[in-house]
């Protein structure tokens, strides 16, 4: 009789054993599957949240090409202003002599009345034309220091990061 207790709970050890083995198996390979699924979506997750990310760049990058098309357009018109109102600066020097009427006169000072004048209506045609192109050149590179100050501003407030380091 001892030997048929002993027997059978042998048997039950055995039993349990494999019971607790094949419970124990179950549990980790569903552990495994709920890992592998929450790493899954996880992942999936970061990949949206990137995929959005760079569809906002992609958005505000034509936005800044669309602002610097205007910005080049603007810069274009301006510079063509200022080379029609040099072509008709220069168009109205027709009418001017080439040399000045008393060029063996000489010169006077500032603010007197006597002698050839020293405005911009008493100069010859070849000076005239030289000091409206000098004139031109001027005000162009302003405008391009102007176009350039506002296409720098128009970058740097659209970039977030300023100032990191």
């Amino acid at each position: 009789m001892f030997r048929a207790i002993a027997v059978s709970v042998a048997v039950c050890v055995v039993l349990s054993s494999f019971a607790v083995t094949k419970a124990y198996t179950e549990g980790k390979q569903t552990g495994v599957r709920e890992t592998t699924l929450a790493w899954q979506r996880e992942k999936i997750d970061i990949q949206t949240a990137h995929v959005a990310e760079l569809d906002r760049a992609r958005d505000r990058e034509k936005e800044l090409h669309r602002q610097a098309d205007v910005l080049r357009e603007e810069h274009r018109n301006a510079l063509n202003n200022l080379r029609t109102r040099h072509a008709a600066a220069v168009a109205s020097l027709q009418q001017r002599p080439e040399k000045r009427a008393s060029e063996a006169a000489p010169a006077t000072c500032v603010g007197s009345s006597a002698g050839v004048g020293s405005t911009g209506k008493e100069l010859a045609r070849p000076d005239a034309e030289f000091l409206i192109g000098e004139a031109t050149k001027a005000m162009i590179l302003q405008q391009s220091l102007l176009d350039c100050r506002r296409n720098y501003n128009t970058v740097y407030e659209a970039v977030p990061i300023r100032n990191a380091q």
